[in-house]
Protein backbone atom coordinates (compact mmCIF):
# COMPACT_ATOMS: atom_id res chain seq x y z
CA UNK A 1 0.00 0.00 0.00
CA UNK A 2 1.65 3.25 -1.67
CA UNK A 3 2.12 5.76 2.03
CA UNK A 4 -0.40 8.74 1.96
CA UNK A 5 0.60 12.34 2.42
CA UNK A 6 -0.65 14.24 5.21
CA UNK A 7 -3.09 16.27 3.07
CA UNK A 8 -4.38 13.17 1.57
CA UNK A 9 -4.88 11.03 4.51
CA UNK A 10 -6.98 13.88 5.94
CA UNK A 11 -9.36 14.15 3.01
CA UNK A 12 -9.35 10.52 2.79
CA UNK A 13 -10.81 10.60 6.47
CA UNK A 14 -13.33 13.16 5.42
CA UNK A 15 -14.18 11.61 2.42
CA UNK A 16 -14.38 8.08 4.20
CA UNK A 17 -17.10 10.01 7.15
CA UNK A 18 -18.96 11.45 4.26
CA UNK A 19 -19.55 8.33 2.57
CA UNK A 20 -20.43 6.68 6.12
CA UNK A 21 -22.85 9.51 6.50
CA UNK A 22 -24.38 8.99 2.93
CA UNK A 23 -25.15 5.44 3.25
CA UNK A 24 -25.50 4.62 7.08
CA UNK A 25 -28.05 7.90 8.32
CA UNK A 26 -31.76 8.12 8.09
CA UNK A 27 -32.96 10.89 6.44
CA UNK A 28 -33.76 11.99 2.54
CA UNK A 29 -30.97 11.99 0.17
CA UNK A 30 -30.60 15.82 0.54
CA UNK A 31 -30.68 15.70 4.47
CA UNK A 32 -27.44 12.99 4.08
CA UNK A 33 -25.96 14.70 1.38
CA UNK A 34 -26.12 18.11 3.71
CA UNK A 35 -25.02 16.68 6.56
CA UNK A 36 -21.88 14.70 5.13
CA UNK A 37 -21.35 18.07 3.03
CA UNK A 38 -21.18 20.61 6.35
CA UNK A 39 -19.68 17.79 8.81
CA UNK A 40 -16.60 16.52 6.25
CA UNK A 41 -16.15 18.21 3.24
CA UNK A 42 -17.36 21.90 4.12
CA UNK A 43 -13.40 22.32 6.21
CA UNK A 44 -11.90 21.54 2.82
CA UNK A 45 -12.88 24.22 0.89
CA UNK A 46 -10.15 26.74 2.97
CA UNK A 47 -6.92 25.53 0.46
CA UNK A 48 -8.22 23.78 -2.90
CA UNK A 49 -3.93 23.28 -3.45
CA UNK A 50 -3.74 21.21 -0.44
CA UNK A 51 -5.91 18.48 -1.89
CA UNK A 52 -4.68 15.55 -3.15
CA UNK A 53 -4.41 16.04 -6.64
CA UNK A 54 -6.50 13.27 -8.06
CA UNK A 55 -9.18 14.92 -6.51
CA UNK A 56 -9.17 18.97 -6.98
CA UNK A 57 -11.01 18.57 -9.79
CA UNK A 58 -14.01 16.78 -8.87
CA UNK A 59 -14.16 18.34 -5.68
CA UNK A 60 -14.71 22.03 -7.23
CA UNK A 61 -17.57 20.21 -9.00
CA UNK A 62 -19.10 19.33 -5.92
CA UNK A 63 -18.41 22.71 -4.16
CA UNK A 64 -19.74 24.85 -7.28
CA UNK A 65 -22.87 22.41 -7.19
CA UNK A 66 -23.62 23.14 -3.32
CA UNK A 67 -22.62 26.80 -3.26
CA UNK A 68 -22.50 27.94 -6.46
CA UNK A 69 -20.61 31.61 -7.06
CA UNK A 70 -21.07 32.42 -3.65
CA UNK A 71 -17.70 31.62 -1.69
CA UNK A 72 -19.27 32.41 1.90
CA UNK A 73 -23.05 31.48 2.68
CA UNK A 74 -22.71 30.67 6.29
CA UNK A 75 -23.87 26.84 7.35
CA UNK A 76 -27.64 27.29 7.71
CA UNK A 77 -28.01 28.64 4.51
CA UNK A 78 -26.02 25.53 2.70
CA UNK A 79 -27.93 23.71 4.83
CA UNK A 80 -30.82 25.00 3.20
CA UNK A 81 -29.94 25.01 -0.11
CA UNK A 82 -28.82 20.97 -0.34
CA UNK A 83 -32.42 19.97 1.01
CA UNK A 84 -34.13 21.95 -1.35
CA UNK A 85 -32.39 20.44 -4.09
CA UNK A 86 -34.13 18.14 -6.26
CA UNK A 87 -33.71 14.28 -5.39
CA UNK A 88 -31.68 13.47 -8.89
CA UNK A 89 -28.91 16.76 -8.39
CA UNK A 90 -28.40 15.27 -4.51
CA UNK A 91 -27.96 11.76 -5.84
CA UNK A 92 -25.52 13.01 -8.12
CA UNK A 93 -23.37 14.80 -6.03
CA UNK A 94 -23.70 12.05 -3.61
CA UNK A 95 -22.28 10.14 -5.98
CA UNK A 96 -19.55 12.36 -7.09
CA UNK A 97 -18.31 11.91 -3.00
CA UNK A 98 -18.19 8.27 -3.47
CA UNK A 99 -16.26 8.57 -6.87
CA UNK A 100 -13.52 11.19 -4.91
CA UNK A 101 -13.62 8.07 -1.98
CA UNK A 102 -12.94 5.82 -4.61
CA UNK A 103 -9.84 7.69 -6.39
CA UNK A 104 -7.80 8.58 -3.10
CA UNK A 105 -8.62 4.76 -2.05
CA UNK A 106 -7.04 3.76 -5.83
CA UNK A 107 -4.53 5.96 -5.31
CA UNK A 108 -3.10 4.68 -1.47
CA UNK A 109 -3.56 0.73 -2.87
Amino acid sequence: MARMTSEALLAWRRLFSAVLTLTCESGTVQQRLADAYLSNLEPLHGDPAALPEVIRTEFALVQAEVVGSESVLGHDFLRETIEHMDREQARRIAGRIVAMYDKLAREAA
